[in-house]
């Protein structure tokens, strides 16, 4: 398959990571009080993805996040845990950016 083709397992999500990390930073949607709470329309704004996104990853924990209530009650994510993904969405990246150049440079 073309390198550039998008029918390529995981590749819209590395895109999305790539353009995520690559988009100017914007001091207007950044907080310096990280014991904040946010909501996840606020949290979608900053990372730039879709509600049902960050309500994934509420519910797989990968945000912390509680509920006052059980069912239909929304979600409360705390400001240092979306701090914390963003770092490890551009840890990842360096990580899977300097694996690659390494292993170019290895076979030269």
């Amino acid at each position: 398959m073309p390198e550039g083709s998008t029918d390529a397992p995981g590749n819209s999500k590395e895109r999305r990571l790539r353009d995520a990390i690559e988009r100017p930073f914007d001091e207007n949607l950044i907080s310096s009080r990280t014991d904040r709470i946010i909501n996840a329309q606020e949290a979608a704004e900053i990372l730039d993805v879709s509600g049902r996104t960050i309500l994934r990853l509420c519910r797989d924990g990968s945000l912390r996040a509680y509920k006052r209530a059980a069912n239909s009650s929304p979600w409360h994510i705390f400001y240092d845990s979306l701090l914390a993904h963003i770092e490890s969405m551009h840890e990842q990246a360096f990580l899977q950016n300097g694996y690659r150049s390494d292993t170019k440079g290895a076979g030269e």
